[in-house]
């Protein structure tokens, strides 16, 4: 008499929406992804993750990570690794123009940028920086208020600053190079005051990587730093009588608007990004908060929030609302505006970009944020974060911004466009000896798509997975497998990430180990 083996199911859908694990100590049968390449997932399912549109008729991507797209309140620019370009945003397709940068202390003088790592944009409307960590772009209007000559872009590399932002009304700069911080103009102005007052004054004060300094409100002391003349006799006089003791520069200092804190870390400061009402501060060593205070008289507080730090300067993203950011073991966090971060960790996925440039993008409409990078074989990788967790898009991106109703970028696409899914661990919640039958998937792709499925099993908990075949599925769906072992991950593979959706998948499966018997088991199962 032929006995039948009874074929269980199990159903797959939560593992395509929750997409990748978080940790690698996730437990079997985990709702989660081992690999989501190419598709992104979502409540419905994995489906295609192509976001980003671009805005140019052609592509502008370089070298990762340039250029960077940075849509600031009056301008946007094109930030490439030593020149920038001016967007024009008028057209159907967006157009660029060459910016011709100045020596900041022989300003009819053309001069070309450093080149440096990730740009930092400190946005004050028509005033803007630019920081890469090698040199300092910026565009005020001093040369018309003073000669009513038109307005030019400058740059300088005898002060080095590693970030900047902009927050109500004050410009924030953090992360100093000691040995380029104090020009020499600035020195003599110390030389002076040593001699004027018997002080005990050294010119070479240290001014560190740990250091924050913030203007007064209104940013009209923001120069000063570069240039001393303007400390000390302003902006537009042309009074340069002015004693030691009478320089502008010391109203500000004696009123505390303007200020200078070393940070309580000793490592570089990485990233200054304002959130809620504050600015967070990101070092190598730790993160904290500078909070603007009214009493006893306008200025910042600064509050320690974690004690870990950022890799990179491009390792942190976001908006006023919300920031996530990669630690320097290769976690992920988060911070909004109630200041207490959570981690949320994919180390597994992220530990692989660090060593490398790392840029964070965020798309607030969309409520997603890219994580782009490259490992040490110079492979490129960009993650997206959504509230249904991590998965990997064929864009390598260097920034985004929104405009015109849709998300902006510039970002390169991979010669390869084949999709590959994993899912964690499968063991049905028994411990003896199964074999995969047959699965199904519920999957849309374009017409004549390649698609194949896998299984990765293995005999005991002890050793590593073994891949099968692939096996294709056929136009319903369906692909016969037939393959035996203790654990199991499901691989779905695709030759093209255009228009593809997959809803669920179901795995037919039968227990032929006898070992554990005792009953009935249940119809399905579903992850």
């Amino acid at each position: 008499m032929e006995v039948q083996v009874r074929e269980y199911n199990l159903h797959i859908k939560e593992m395509l929406t929750h997409g990748l694990r978080s940790s690698d100590r996730t437990g079997r049968g985990s709702p989660f992804l081992t690999e989501c390449k190419f598709v992104k997932s979502m409540e419905e399912g994995l489906r295609s993750g192509l976001d980003i549109t671009r805005p140019f008729a052609s592509a502008k991507y370089n070298t990762f990570p340039f250029p960077q797209l940075l849509r600031g309140k009056a301008i946007t620019l094109l930030a490439n690794e030593s020149s920038i370009e001016e967007v024009d945003e008028s057209g159907s397709s967006w157009s660029t123009s060459d910016i011709n940068t100045y020596d900041a202390y022989n300003e009819t003088t053309r001069r070309d940028i450093e080149a440096g790592g990730v740009w930092h944009m400190v946005d004050f409307f028509d005033t803007w920086f630019l920081l890469n960590g090698e040199c300092v772009v910026y565009k005020t209007h001093h040369i018309g208020m003073v000669a009513g000559e038109s307005d030019r872009v400058f740059v300088l590399d005898e002060v080095e600053i590693n970030t900047g932002c902009a927050s109500r009304g004050r410009v924030l700069f953090g992360g100093f190079n000691p040995e380029a911080y104090w020009t020499d103009a600035w020195k003599t102005i110390w030389d002076g005051y040593a001699a004027a007052f018997n002080f005990n004054i050294d010119n070479d004060m240290p001014i560190g990587k740990n250091f924050v300094m913030w203007s007064t409100i209104g940013g009209g002391d923001v120069l000063n730093l570069f240039h001393a003349d303007k400390a000390t006799d302003g902006l537009i006089s042309s009074d340069t009588s002015r004693s030691t003791a009478d320089a502008l520069f010391m109203d500000y200092y004696k009123r505390n608007e303007a200020g200078l804190l070393p940070l309580p870390w000793q490592g570089t400061v990485q990233v200054l990004k304002p959130l809620g009402k504050g600015v967070m501060a990101y070092s190598e060593s730790g993160s904290g908060l500078f909070m603007p205070v009214m009493e006893p008289i306008p200025t910042y507080s600064f509050q320690k929030i974690l004690d870990i730090g950022v890799p990179d300067r491009g390792a942190v993203g976001g908006d006023e609302n919300i920031h996530i950011f990669i630690d320097t073991g290769g976690k992920l966090w988060t911070i909004s505006t109630d200041y207490a971060p959570k981690l949320l960790d994919y180390s597994e996925f992220l530990i692989p970009l660090l060593g490398q440039p790392i840029v964070i993008s965020y798309g607030s409409q969309m409520n997603t944020f890219y994580i782009s990078g490259k490992d040490e074989d110079n492979n490129n990788y960009t993650y997206t974060l959504t509230k249904n967790g991590l998965s990997r898009t064929p864009q390598h991106i260097t920034s985004t911004c929104f405009a015109d109703g849709a998300l902006l970028g510039v970002f390169k696409t991979p010669i390869s466009t084949e999709v590959v899914v994993v899912t964690d661990i499968l063991d049905f919640d028994i411990r003896d000896l199964k074999l995969i039958t047959t699965v199904e998937l519920g999957i849309e792709v374009e017409e004549g798509a390649e698609v194949y499925v896998a299984v990765d099993y293995k005999y005991a908990k002890d050793l590593g997975f073994t891949r099968s075949d692939w096996v294709p599925v056929n136009r319903e769906g369906f692909a016969r497998v037939q393959k035996a072992g203790i654990e199991f991950r499901l691989c779905i593979k695709c030759s093209t990430y255009i228009d593809l959706k997959i809803d669920y998948a179901n795995v037919k499966w039968q227990l032929i180990g006898k070992r554990t018997i005792r009953g009935a088991y249940g119809t399905e199962t579903r992850v």
